[in-house]
């Protein structure tokens, strides 16, 4: 028997009383009179307010209260109390066109300021002299919860602060083609949580010279909008918070200073230019935090880079950070790729690959255009013949040592009739990129072989075009998609299709990983797509969906050592279009939640699903069928977070008798395993072939939602015996299981002691006697 204690616990707030203010620009019940500047509340162009006390005060702001002073400040926040704006009217500062330059909004009091009203600063009519915002040295924080805006003229936002923050919670938004202007000194700095925007075109922002932080980190969208012309960072310290702050037109224009990632990625496109407006500058963006950190930027190959000015990167790592211009080997010229200093050094043989990322090495890549009939291939060697390959029929090997970018700017065709069709060999990496496709199409009898596509080389291999393998009509042997043991990495961005034969993906290597990016379908009855990975240390990573046009079609794990691992970030990989998911003896390990919505299927030499702390919840039904017998899938829950796997209904599934499913490292009550929505998901039998960390548990079931439950204690009686100094106890058991009885005196001190151990069930009531040795004794049956 367990005992729930359930505790409620009452918690008591003593709230310090604030002032309040109305403020409505008729009336108020304000408490001090030293708060307005006069007898009069102002409200109006030429007055000011000035809050000076000592105290907390909330001022509620009645309606649409416009203040501007021609000189001096408009609202002024100082001595030690904290303010909080509210209610349900605005704020706006507007002062004349020539009114001289101040700080229009000025902080200095040590406590905090809070405005939850919408907060505009503008001028009568269109002025050069810009309105300010400052947090001057000492003061609290300044947060603004709901928009800031600006009109007529630029706005400065000011902090000087080492005791606080300024805050932008509520989003900014101009209605002039005039700066924003953000200056700090501490590094606490300003921060961006919410998007700037400007309802016209032509508004820039520009990061200050200061020696502090302006940190953009808005978690639900960017922080510089597309309706801004540009970012400028004018030697300050502009840094990331989040992911993806600066949207897709914005232009970075360098006038020296510096863009920390810190540890996030910014992928939406921007353009760079480096523009200093005095002698030479340097824009460094630091890439030094220990992730890997990604800066996307659209083609700048037409942008200014003045001369003289350096583009430092600071902390970048090749193969681990990103930079990109572009989507192509284009994206800056040669001598903006000469103003690139990693970590203050001249780096030579910079260069950009074919998807436009930078990157270096001792000999830049060889480009080639294929075509299927003219080709500017630099090495006579790269091809099986003196022709171009281009049609069923032909071959090609590519076995250089350089690194190569081989554009295919057509729908090219090859296959031959015996060995392999589309080699790649020796040191070299290549990059298959273009407008184009390939395809291997071999006839119906042609003989398997080791490799239709065929890598070997120590290099990596990326292809960036559709792949397509075929037979001119449907035939028995399939079409091979192979690495060699010593192969590099080998990567699939694009679809694959197979018809009128089943496609094998087989990774020899114990080091290297084949990526497959692009959805992948089938599209002829009766046909599978084998996944083989031999070698422990060796993984095949499935990262989109694998799905069918026809009936029938499976993925089938062969037996081996290597991780077959399912890791869609947006769906699925095993579709429901899809037969099933064959284990064949191999190692499935998740990589995403929810990856497999079809049948799951044990064949020959069982097999493992690794959930790796993941879960799936759409998965159709479980059969365990091995033709051989005495195969066991073993589902690994051994990960420290709870997973979950559910099944639909798989009661009428075939499960061979020898066959057995093991739940390794599951826990009951922090795992889960669902057959169907109910206690009838699976037969009496099916249930008894289940193990736990491989032990036979007698009595496994169902419950009522068809989650697997260990066996419950029955019902259990109770009887005085020997005159009331005795006492026995019934209770329902399950055939096999074993059983103790423990005794405790004292539930809130003492401890269970076990009067007797491996009582085992029959399968009906089972009795125990024993003596009373209290005056208050509590007994307890628990299942072993």
């Amino acid at each position: 028997m367990s005992r729930i204690r359930t505790a409620i616990v009452v918690w008591l707030a003593v709230i310090g009383l604030t002032q309040a203010a109305i403020w409505t620009g008729a009336t108020t019940s304000w408490l001090s009179t030293n708060a307005w500047d006069t007898a009069n509340i102002p409200n109006g162009v030429g007055e000011y307010a000035a809050f000076g006390d000592s105290s907390e005060y909330n001022v509620n702001i009645g309606s649409a209260v416009v203040v501007g002073r021609p000189m001096g400040s408009s609202i002024t926040v100082d001595g030690a109390g904290s303010y909080t704006f509210g209610g349900e009217g605005s704020l706006k500062i507007q002062r004349a066109a020539t009114a001289t330059f101040a700080n229009d909004i000025y902080f200095s009091t040590t406590g905090d300021s809070v405005f939850n009203v919408p907060v505009t600063l503008a001028r009568g009519v269109v002025g050069s002299v810009a309105n300010r915002i400052r947090a001057n040295s000492g003061c609290g924080d300044v947060i603004f919860n709901l928009p800031l805006s600006w009109s007529n003229a630029s706005l400065q936002l000011y902090h000087d602060s080492s005791n606080g923050s300024m805050q932008i919670n509520g989003g900014m938004t101009a209605s002039i083609n005039k700066d924003l202007w953000m200056w700090t000194s501490q590094p606490a700095g300003i921060t961006v949580n919410s998007t700037i925007s400007s309802s016209v075109p032509g508004t820039r922002i520009a990061i200050a010279n200061g020696a502090g932080t302006v940190r953009f980190s808005n978690p639900n969208d960017v922080a510089a909008d597309s309706s801004l012309d540009r970012v400028g960072i004018n030697t300050g310290t502009l840094e990331l918070g989040e992911d993806n702050q600066i949207a897709t037109t914005v232009t970075l224009l360098a006038n020296g200073g510096t863009l920390d990632l810190n540890g996030h990625s910014n992928s939406n496109t921007t353009t760079l230019a480096l523009i200093a407006t005095t002698a030479q500058k340097t824009l460094a963006i630091d890439f030094s935090d220990a992730a890997g950190e990604t800066l996307y930027f659209s083609d700048c190959s037409a942008q200014s880079w003045t001369s003289g000015n350096l583009l430092d990167l600071i902390g970048f790592e090749f193969g681990v950070d990103e930079l990109r211009f572009g989507t192509g080997a284009n994206g800056l010229t040669p001598t903006q790729l000469g103003q690139i200093r990693i970590d203050g050094a001249t780096v030579d043989n910079l260069w950009l690959d074919a998807d436009g990322f930078l990157s270096t090495n001792a000999v830049a890549p060889v480009l080639a255009t294929w075509t299927g009939s003219t080709n500017s291939w630099a090495s006579t060697n790269a091809w099986d013949s003196v022709t171009v390959p281009g049609s069923v029929g032909d071959g090609v090997v590519f076995g250089d040592s350089g690194e190569y970018s081989v554009e295919i700017d057509d729908a090219v065709s090859l296959g031959r009739v015996a060995g392999t069709t589309f080699s790649v060999e020796g040191t070299g990496s290549y990059t298959f990129s273009g407008d184009g496709s390939l395809r291997i199409e071999r006839g119906t009898a042609n003989s398997f072989v080791n490799g239709d596509l065929y890598m070997t080389t120590s290099g990596d291999t990326i292809f960036n075009v559709p792949l397509a393998a075929a037979r001119t009509e449907a035939g028995l042997s399939v079409i091979r998609i192979r690495t060699g043991v010593d192969a590099g990495d080998t990567t699939f961005n694009q679809p694959i299709t197979w018809e009128n034969t089943s496609l094998q993906i087989d990774n020899d290597s114990a080091s290297a990983t084949m990526a497959f990016n692009g959805a992948m379908t089938g599209s002829s009855e009766n046909l599978q797509v084998w996944v083989y990975a031999p070698l422990e240390g060796g993984t095949i990573s499935l990262n989109n969906v694998i799905s069918a046009t026809t009936n029938h079609i499976r993925i089938s794990i062969a037996d081996g050592d290597g991780t077959i691992r399912l890791a869609n970030p947006s769906g699925v990989v095993v579709d429901s279009s899809l037969a099933f998911l064959s284990m064949l003896g191999g190692r499935v390990e998740l990589g995403a939640n929810d990856q497999i919505a079809a049948d799951v299927v044990l064949y020959n030499n069982g097999g493992t699903l690794d959930l790796n702390g993941y879960s799936n919840s759409n998965a159709d039904t479980l059969t365990l069928a091995s033709i051989s017998g005495d195969a066991t899938l073993v589902v690994d829950f051994s990960d420290a977070v709870a997973e979950s796997l559910c099944f639909a209904d798989s009661s009428t599934n075939e499960w061979v008798s020898s066959d057995l499913l093991n739940l390794s490292g599951f826990v009951f009550d922090t795992d889960s395993i669902r057959f169907g929505t109910d206690e009838n998901g699976l037969t009496e039998t099916q249930l008894s072939q289940i193990q736990v960390n491989g032990e036979t548990i007698v009595g496994l079931k169902l419950d009522s939602d068809g989650y697997l439950a260990l066996p419950t204690v029955g019902t259990v009686g109770s009887q005085m015996v020997s005159g009331g100094t005795g006492l026995a106890l019934t209770w329902e058991n399950v055939d096999g299981v074993s059983y103790s009885v423990e005794t405790n005196d004292d539930l809130v001190s003492g401890s269970w002691g076990v009067l007797q151990s491996n009582l085992t069930g029959v399968g009906s009531s089972l009795s125990y006697t024993g003596t009373v040795s209290a005056a208050q004794t509590f007994f307890r049956i628990i299942q072993e």
